[in-house]
């Protein structure tokens, strides 16, 4: 019982110091910077070759060095030392965010070197998953040509200051060989984990995209987003919504745009219990999970650089929790951010930039899972998108027919 006692004091105080930047007593001589930011791994899909691990499997190979996810220490891994559960790793990730909120650090105070600290233009990477086309390529070149929008800031001149915004495209096909487009393949990134619908391999191509789309130095934003995807406002004005915040008037690089709800909601449903909550808690705690509708959201640099960071903070992969979980996309993102503590920082705009609506009053699930056509609205119905544009949205799912442009 002391031993026991004695063992979850050390855990506590090591999880402490951790989380306040107190460096540990094994390594407070050579310790640098112990703020517990997120550092990205080179790799965020596991090994070079894809092979999925299993949830829970751990690299204890010998002569391989790991980093605890409290103490930041770096030990020598044995062959014989246990595989440290999932549930612990991600729970202390939590308990570090919790506590640093508690104490009134915030969990995006220090930047981890790689994020862009004040970007000088706007820049959103557009990450797109889809099986073997991007039948709205004309739509998109429209939208993607560079632009400028004003800071609102009358006390920088009449207008305020002018910044340029510009925009890339980052295709995940799931058949590359399929498509015809010259320019959609020149987008197109090598990798595919031929994902099916409903499939853990969506969060992996997603994974993989925004590797690939913060390469590019200039990258301030991402944008997830599918072939029945399109913008329905210019980039500028994307670039304002995302960029200024019209409370303060003042301009925000890090903020994301994610529309997402905890168990506690009332938009939790008991099917997103059984089918989320239930199956992840073997590996995340429960009050971490969230789960965002529409689940292709858009992200800030620091957010994204955040999440691809995880699995160097756990020790192993986090995907493979969410093979079981229903539309794990929609829950992987906003449950990483939660973990990281970014959910109650103020930087994660709680509201879509996606508009989509589902059908509630379907009887199968599987029918409500599928977001509503909005085939032929451009044509008939430009008062609707007027108020989705009111309502701050600034991209519509699903439209799959071709629009005029």
């Amino acid at each position: 019982q002391p031993a026991m006692a004695s063992n979850d004091f050390a855990s506590l105080l090591s999880t402490f110091k951790a989380a306040t930047g107190a460096p540990s007593e094994a390594n407070a001589s050579n310790r640098g910077d112990a703020s517990g930011s997120v550092i990205p791994s080179g790799s965020v899909n596991g090994s070079s070759s894809g092979t999925a691990k299993k949830r829970g499997q751990h690299d204890t190979s010998a002569g391989r060095e790991k980093k605890d996810v409290v103490t930041g220490d770096t030990t020598a891994a044995t062959a014989s030392e246990p595989a440290r559960s999932l549930l612990s790793a991600t729970t202390d990730l939590w308990r570090i965010a919790e506590i640093r909120r508690s104490a009134g650090i915030a969990n995006e105070s220090k930047a981890d070197g790689s994020s862009i600290a004040s970007p000088k233009a706007f820049r959103l990477a557009i990450c797109a998953c889809v099986v073997d086309s991007f039948p709205h390529e004309d739509v998109w070149r429209r939208f993607m040509r560079n632009d400028t929008f004003s800071d609102g800031n009358v006390t920088n001149g009449a207008d305020g200051t002018k910044i340029s915004a510009s925009a890339e495209l980052y295709v995940h096909a799931k058949h590359p060989d399929r498509i015809r487009s010259s320019w959609a393949r020149s987008k197109t990134i090598a990798k595919s984990y031929k994902p099916d619908w409903n499939d853990v391999r969506i969060v992996r191509a997603m994974l993989a995209l925004a590797e690939e789309a913060l390469k590019d130095g200039k990258t301030t934003h991402i944008l997830f987003a599918t072939e029945s995807c399109i913008p329905i406002g210019t980039l500028a004005e994307v670039a304002r919504r995302v960029v200024v915040d019209e409370d303060s008037g003042k301009l925000n690089w890090d903020r994301s745009f994610v529309d997402a709800y905890g168990r506690d909601s009332s938009r939790c449903t008991r099917f997103d219990e059984r089918n989320c909550w239930d199956v992840l808690t073997r590996s995340v705690p429960s009050d971490a999970i969230c789960k965002a509708l529409p689940g292709w959201c858009l992200l800030s640099r620091r957010h994204v650089e955040g999440v691809l960071g995880i699995p160097q903070s756990l020790g192993q992969d986090l995907w493979p929790a969410f093979e079981d979980v229903w539309a794990p996309e929609e829950v992987y993102f906003p449950t990483c951010l939660s973990l990281l503590g970014y959910m109650t920082g103020g930087n994660v705009v709680k509201e879509p930039l996606t508009y989509a609506e589902w059908n509630e009053r379907a009887k199968d699930h599987r029918d409500r899972a599928h977001p509503l056509e909005f085939d032929g609205c451009f044509e008939r119905d430009e008062a609707f998108l007027r108020s989705i544009k009111r309502d701050g949205c600034m991209f519509l799912r699903k439209v799959k027919r071709p629009i005029p442009t």
